[in-house]
């Protein structure tokens, strides 16, 4: 009799040490809870980790650029764009380079091609000089339809430098030094060029005056659509 009594306490205290159906379910959900809360969580922080640090590079090419103005008087560097090839010393990649700008700085972390390519930003194609049969008939020197009657090459010849774009996350894959931002009428052309919404809503930009930020897909798209094209020295954001 007692030992049929000390067996039904053990069993008793063994029930009483585990947990029922119930409760490991009611444990399972709140899990399953708590994890559906932190993933989005844990997206957000590091695409913002991401974007950070994609701004940093572009901060590090503006370093690169006052200090290549330095030795320019300054004036931009150009793009394949006008010198027809990107390891050129005159193009930008390789003229900034000796600033500074160069290795994994010039991938943005977000970029789906970045191991792909030497770079992961372009720059704007009004700061080129004018380009016979784009511009101009280089046999009647008349302005060509969407071409430029004059260019911008210098800093001070911009009205507002801290609205204009100079270089951007670009879209797609291969190797884009330079963005054909020159006649572009539409904003379905920007977004199928630059990367307007790798960082959520919008993307980071390196402007003529040398600061980096971010920019808004929904703000460009707007402004671009009401006259302001950033692109374009005479019409800034």
């Amino acid at each position: 009799m007692r030992a049929a009594m000390i067996h039904h306490r053990t069993r008793a205290a063994i029930r009483g040490q585990g947990f029922t159906i119930v409760e490991l379910l009611v444990t399972m959900a709140v899990v399953a809870i708590l994890i559906g809360l932190l993933v989005p969580g844990m997206g957000m922080v590091r695409r913002a980790s991401l974007e950070t640090r994609c701004l940093a590079n572009l901060r590090t090419m503006a370093t690169a650029l006052h200090s290549y103005f330095n030795t320019s008087n300054e004036q931009y560097p150009i793009s394949s764009h006008t010198t027809g090839d990107v390891s050129r010393a005159d193009a930008w990649m390789q003229a900034l380079a000796a600033h500074g700008f160069d290795g994994a700085v010039r991938i943005c972390p977000a970029d789906p091609y970045g191991e792909e390519r030497v770079t992961s930003y372009a720059i704007n194609t009004y700061f080129e000089p004018l380009v016979p049969g784009i511009d101009f008939d280089p046999f009647t020197q008349q302005i060509l339809a969407g071409g430029r009657s004059s260019a911008v090459s210098r800093l001070p010849q911009i009205p507002a430098p801290d609205r204009t774009f100079w270089a951007m996350e670009t879209e797609g894959a291969g190797l884009i030094d330079h963005v054909h931002s020159v006649g572009w009428t539409s904003v379905d052309q920007i977004k199928t060029t630059i990367a307007v919404l790798r960082h959520g809503d919008g993307c980071n930009v390196l402007f003529a005056d040398g600061h980096a930020a971010g920019v808004t897909w929904l703000r460009l798209a707007n402004d671009f659509e009401a006259g302001r094209n950033p692109f374009n020295p005479e019409t800034p954001y």
